[in-house]
């Protein structure tokens, strides 16, 4: 099992700076700190082992927007801000993940308080009826293993 900093490494494997051992605080991976950074660190562990990583998002957007206008016979500019609500179904596992024709469909708890909404046992119940596979994960470590059996 190729771990994220070995994928890392395999990238450079043939530049003489990366050979002589000088370069190896690129490659460490450091712990994440916050959910958002394991699943980048995931996403970049699946891209580099051949598979795609998709992240979903299921808030919506700020949108701003500037109009230049006369005012008091001087130029301004107003700003206006409107929302754009998500259309992606609420529940939506954090990632779906592509590899030798299987889809996963990947949910990112990170502190031991964090627990799935009724919406996401929902959605993982729907999931896993349609035939696919559904994991939550908390760790790199632990994502890895579960990539292994794919």
């Amino acid at each position: 099992m190729k771990t994220l900093e070995q994928l890392r490494r395999e990238q450079y494997k043939d530049h003489a700076a990366v050979k002589t051992g000088y370069f190896d605080y690129i490659f460490k991976v450091k712990k994440p700190k916050t959910a958002a950074q394991l699943e980048t660190l995931i996403s970049e562990y699946v891209t580099r082992s051949g598979g795609i990583c998709t992240k979903v998002s299921v808030m919506g957007r700020q949108v701003s927007t500037s109009t230049k206008t006369k005012y008091l016979g001087m130029d301004a500019t107003v700003n206006n801000s409107s929302y754009i609500p998500s259309t992606t179904k609420k529940g939506t596992s954090d990632l779906i993940i592509g590899y030798k024709g299987r889809i996963l469909y990947c949910e990112v708890k990170f502190s031991r308080s964090d627990r799935m909404s009724q919406e996401q046992q929902k959605f993982k119940a729907d999931v896993e009826a349609a035939g696919c596979r559904y994991e939550v994960v908390k760790t790199l470590s632990e994502f890895i293993s579960i990539f292994a059996t794919l």
